[in-house]
């Protein structure tokens, strides 16, 4: 089977430029009739990939900027220039006609709608090639729908789900935006229907049909949305906690598993850990199923190398730091023996987090292993494969050329070169050192891991029932990839939510979590108003460290906890009458 999100073929890019009929002429434009196409077997599967194609890559739809660059994890090299998109983010002048972060409304709907033609209209009778492809395609349709209907409550709240077709005179005038429970309830039944086709698979397991949605990427989805549903108040906590839960147990039944293989095992030979070797495996391995964490990876190899790269491999063809990491995501990671190293209730002392505040039993006077004037030993291992740091090896497979992030040094600090780190830090997560202008290694994004659906459960868990056993199994269980210990007992309730929530930024850094955590949690506007780094300087041998503001960022108003819709929207329904803007976005 050969099932692919592709290219269009022109059969089905010819549908793209219909009007909203139900029917169109078959005639010399080359449009034809649903019937026409639905009564085909060629002609059902390419309308498949027309309903997937609007599926957006990760980070390509934000304008080339990792979604990272928008929250507290770091800051775009590019916001140097005052006429960058993410200076203008940063500046506060995003509007519902200037979308500085991308914009996927009118694809989401096209998709949704695209979606709606094809569970209208497909014949189940028709003769089929290969039978199992009937109930593949139909539960790939129901899924796309569903995900689209996702991202759009995600990125800019509560919308119409719409199951069916508008007419040319649907009547407008009496849309209504509806609840987000209610939103939470459309996109679940669109995941428990095709869950009911028995042919579509759990996992990808070959090259043949990779693409393909799941019953895997069923799972990992309702999860999400059960965890944010209960978030917003649209549903009970204990009904997310047993979601969650039957989510991550379906998963497990059906051979997903966290990555978590010996040296010798590594698909990468130099990689750190596995935590770094599983982003750095590609589509041809993990679609045999060598990656059994990934749940879902329509992204393929990504490209980093060239645009999030070190100013020491210029002549490789490297033109541009990229998304630079910040201070306050370092300060995130644990020391090697689980001890945070700042205070998880007050993590600095002043509003320009430029005094931390230390945790004294993490600190190196005390007996603990963490020393201010050494601060990226003995950290999680989570933390050199995630961010280089000054000292780090980039090559990975000879340590002779460690990166200087030290003013002067290889790649050092600066505040005005867009080549150089802004925060004295580089990305490495996805990036392989390998990776140059002649061949390019770099890894893979998944939408979708099993690591989430732990801590998706562990946190509806305890939201549902306090600190308990299984909530804490569940995070245990992420930190055991690297050998972190596992959390303390005899945590309180605050306490456990703050490290549970740490344990959520560390583990997903960079892979689009943080900005959606931080707004179903409502502290957005504690964390996104300042980003610093670290600026180090050398003396002889000598290096002295000193954290630095990289930017203050006027985002902290309550507006930026959904996008604006988009002003041709807004337009639209102001002809009838109706405020469909999201609030602050007027």
């Amino acid at each position: 089977m050969k099932f692919k999100i592709k290219l269009l073929t022109a059969f089905s890019i010819g549908l793209l430029f219909t009007s909203c009929n139900d029917t169109f002429d078959y005639g010399e434009d080359n449009r034809v009739s649903y019937d026409y196409i639905f009564s085909d077997y060629g002609g059902t599967g390419d309308y498949v990939n027309t309903c997937m194609s609007h599926i957006p890559a990760l980070a390509n739809w934000r304008g080339g900027n990792f979604l990272a660059a928008f929250t507290d994890e770091g800051q775009d090299g590019s916001s140097s220039k005052q006429a960058s998109a993410q200076w203008k983010y940063y500046d506060g002048q995003m509007t519902s006609s200037n979308n500085f972060m991308g914009n996927i409304y009118d694809g989401m709907y096209e998709g949704i709608r695209n979606c709606n033609i094809y569970l209208t209209n497909y014949n189940p009778d028709i003769y089929y090639k290969l039978p199992e492809l009937r109930g593949i395609w139909k539960g790939n349709v129901l899924l796309t729908r569903a995900f689209y209907k996702w991202l759009l409550v995600k990125h800019y709240g509560p919308l119409p789900m719409n199951n069916e077709i508008y007419s040319l005179d649907h009547d407008y005038s009496k849309d209504v935006r509806p609840s987000y429970a209610n939103c939470v309830e459309s996109i679940i039944a669109d995941i428990d229907s095709a869950m009911l086709e028995d042919d579509l698979p759990w996992s990808v397991n070959n090259n043949d049909n990779e693409g393909t949605l799941t019953k895997g990427f069923a799972m990992a989805l309702k999860s999400q949305v059960a965890l944010y549903g209960a978030s917003n108040n649209a549903i009970e906590w204990s009904q997310a906690a047993t979601i969650t839960k039957d989510c991550l147990t379906a998963l497990k039944s059906h051979n997903y598993s966290i990555y978590k293989v010996a040296t010798n095992a590594y698909q990468n030979a130099g990689s750190l850990n596995s935590y770094q070797d599983m982003f750095l495996i590609h589509p041809a391995l993990s679609s045999n199923r060598i990656n059994t964490e990934y749940i879902y990876n329509p992204n393929g190899t990504l490209n980093l190398w060239q645009k999030y790269g070190l100013p020491m491999n210029a002549s490789n063809g490297v033109t541009s730091s990229g998304f630079c990491p910040s201070q306050e995501l370092v300060d995130a990671y644990e020391t090697s023996d689980g001890m945070p190293i700042l205070n998880q209730k007050t993590p600095y002392l002043d509003n320009e987090h430029l005094q931390p505040n230390y945790n004294p039993a993490a600190l190196k006077a005390n007996g603990g292993l963490y020393d201010p004037e050494s601060p990226y030993q003995n950290r999680d291992p989570r933390l050199h494969a995630t961010i280089i740091c000054n000292g780090d090896n980039f090559d990975l497979t000879n340590g002779n050329k460690p990166v200087e992030t030290y003013v002067g040094g290889n790649n050092g600090f600066s505040t005005n070169n867009e080549q150089y780190t802004n925060t004295g830090y580089y990305l490495r997560k996805f990036s392989h050192w390998g990776s140059n202008k002649n061949v390019n290694k770099d890894g893979t994004w998944p939408y979708f891991r099993l690591a989430e659906m732990y801590l998706n459960f562990a946190e509806a868990s305890f939201e549902a029932n306090s600190v308990n056993s299984e909530a804490k199994s569940a995070i245990d269980a992420v930190r055991d990839r690297v050998d972190m210990p596992a959390l303390p007992t005899g945590l309180s309730p605050e306490d456990f939510r703050l490290r549970l929530r740490n344990e959520r930024r560390v583990e997903f850094a960079f892979e689009e979590e943080r900005y959606f955590d931080l707004r179903r949690w409502n502290i957005q506007n504690e964390k996104e108003g300042i980003i610093t780094g670290m600026k180090i300087t050398k003396v002889n041998s000598d290096l002295s460290y000193e954290r630095v503001v990289v930017q203050k960022r006027n985002v902290t108003e309550p507006k930026y906890r959904v996008m604006p819709i988009p002003r041709n929207e807004e337009l639209r329904y102001a002809k009838y009458g109706i405020s469909w803007q999201n609030e602050g976005w007027q």
